[in-house]
């Protein structure tokens, strides 16, 4: 406070008792007006507990049971995070969807290691067309047939190669050629990827419409707890008003002081105050054609507002 008031006054250039006391009265004026902007600032603010959470802080999780409908009195938070945890984990069976097919897209690398989790994916597309094998399980047979001492598929070291023995025999069991079965299972898993693209979209949309809900009831939470604070507001702002009002008072007479004080006496030995500048001027009786270059007029300097 005492910096500021020595900055506001030292501005100012009072001279004499009355235009220090008037510097003064507007150093305190302009800093309580200061405050009063703290206040309406704090006024106006509402504290986040109060409030929805933001979209961005809104993480995913799954709130709901999987192929039930979301209930009718569930929350927009709730909502958007049981989606965002859709979102998450259709990007792993994209993922998952995407390395299944490139374990049985085009090339020629046999010793090329494979996931596991792939290669099921590999398997359950596969089982479209071999529904003619019998059993539930037809991997142990058609693994134990391709020459593996292992008969569970998480358990084997896949390759390439060793997919492909594995899906000849059981295209042989079900009275397929190899070429027939690989084709379709690119074609259910290019199926898969394209479903779970579309269906990645249509969640994108459903997400932004979400997010608008979430930001709309924020709002409307703001505006309710503001609401209930008006009065404080209302009495902010009459303060404001009433402090701004003093304070243009009293900068318009100590820019009168100045100005009186720089018209009868000049700059003198005291530098023309804030909010005004020294003019030449023709002396009385002379005009201003009479200040031609090289007169010998003497022109007094005189004070005038800016």
């Amino acid at each position: 406070m005492d910096q500021f008031r020595h900055a506001t006054i030292t501005d100012l250039l009072p001279v004499g008792a009355v235009e220090r006391e008037l510097a003064d009265r507007v150093a305190g004026l302009m800093w309580r007006l200061r405050r009063v902007a703290r206040h309406e600032a704090a006024a106006l603010s509402v504290p986040s507990a109060l409030l929805p959470p933001r979209p961005d802080e809104i993480g995913a999780r799954e709130v709901f049971a999987p192929g039930r409908p979301v209930p009718s009195n569930a929350t927009v938070v709730d909502r958007l995070a049981d989606l965002r945890y859709a979102q998450e984990s259709s990007s792993c069976w994209q993922s998952l969807n995407r390395a299944a097919a490139a374990a049985v897209g085009p090339g020629n690398a046999p010793r090329k290691p494979l996931d596991a989790i792939a290669v099921e994916e590999v398997l359950g597309a596969s089982l479209v067309l071999l529904d003619r094998i019998s059993g539930p399980d037809p991997w142990p047979a058609a693994l134990a047939a391709a020459g593996s001492k292992r008969n569970e598929v998480h358990r084997v070291r896949w390759t390439r190669g060793r997919l492909f023995r594995v899906l000849r025999v059981a295209a042989g069991l079900a009275g397929l050629d190899l070429k027939t079965v690989v084709t379709g299972i690119r074609a259910e898993l290019a199926e898969r990827i394209a479903n779970a693209e579309r269906r990645a979209d249509e969640r994108k949309q459903e997400e932004l419409k979400l997010i608008a809900e979430v930001n709309e009831e924020r709002a409307t939470s703001i505006a309710a707890q503001l609401y209930v604070d008006e009065a404080l507001i209302q009495r902010v702002a009459r303060a404001e008003s009433h402090l701004a009002r003093e304070l243009d008072r009293t900068l318009g007479m100590l820019a009168k002081l100045q100005g009186q004080r720089c018209i009868e006496f000049g700059a003198g030995a005291h530098p023309c105050p804030v909010g005004f500048v020294l003019q030449d001027a023709p002396p009385e009786g002379h005009t201003t054609e009479d200040l031609t270059p090289g007169s010998a007029i003497s022109v007094p300097a005189v004070c005038r507002p800016r």
